[in-house]
């Protein structure tokens, strides 16, 4: 059985963390035009959980044990296949961990609660978002004119180093 969350278009749930924002506008509905880099990722103050696309740059990933069933704001479904970590050592763990989407093909969501329920701490300007854990910023972005949403850009993860040849045998 899975469990079942909502993705909100308009959240009117108060934020249990620290949220600033200089400004109230509504989120789109839809995804967004244009094409997006598989690491940008939109802030989502309405997201219950972290929900990534399936070339998001991820680490861990593995296929999820308890999927997961996500309504959506025009009520379709959606359903989780993996879980993985953003490569964001600096994030507390609670905040990495994503649930991977296959059929969320646009964009991935970084959900602003799970952040903050983690213990960072996120701002919201007219043009910019910051996240922020223990003081430091840990990731920023910018409000697109296009899609009037807050992206953030993921680091990409650092490839694993092959492991060294043994040292030749001399004779």
């Amino acid at each position: 059985a899975a469990t079942v969350v909502n993705i909100l278009s308009n959240s009117s749930v108060t934020p249990t963390c620290a949220f600033t924002s200089s400004i109230v506008a509504p989120f789109a509905i839809g995804p967004p035009t244009i094409d997006l880099d598989p690491a940008s990722t939109i802030a989502d103050t309405g997201s219950t959980a972290n929900f990534c696309t399936t070339d998001a740059p991820v680490i861990n990933k593995r296929p999820t044990l308890h999927p997961i069933a996500i309504r959506t704001p025009n009520g379709g479904i959606m359903m989780s296949t993996h879980e993985a970590e953003l490569d964001c050592p600096l994030l507390p763990p609670a905040a990495r961990h994503v649930h991977i989407v296959p059929t969320l093909a646009t964009a991935s969501l970084l959900s602003m609660g799970q952040f903050c329920d983690a213990g960072c701490t996120v701002s919201f300007t007219t043009s910019t978002v910051t996240i922020l854990y223990d003081g430091k910023i840990v990731l920023s972005g910018h409000r697109t004119p296009t899609t009037r949403l807050w992206h953030v850009q993921l680091p990409t993860p650092t490839p694993s180093s092959p492991p060294p040849f043994p040292p030749a045998f001399s004779s």
